[in-house]
């Protein structure tokens, strides 16, 4: 069985510490969703065509990600 996954993309935002307690937020920016994706297809090429077609960029910069719909960007962020 194929596994499906829900693809999250925040990108055009930042991440910025929080003055009062120190964790981190994802500030500004747009998210684009796309859902049923198949995890067994899914690799660097796939997820770059994905990131240009939101807003036409023409690089990638830093990239991160969680695995779990449970963590945030404090617990779980991945470089």
């Amino acid at each position: 069985m194929d596994a499906k996954i829900t693809l999250i993309l925040h990108h055009g935002g930042r991440f910025t510490p929080r003055a009062n307690d120190g964790t981190v937020e994802y500030i500004g920016g747009e998210f684009d969703v796309w859902e049923d994706i198949s995890a067994y297809y899914m690799n660097t090429f796939i997820l770059c065509d994905l990131v240009q077609s939101c807003k036409k960029y023409s690089r990638i910069g830093d990239c991160f990600w969680l695995i779990d719909k449970d963590l945030d960007f404090n617990h779980g962020c991945k470089p």
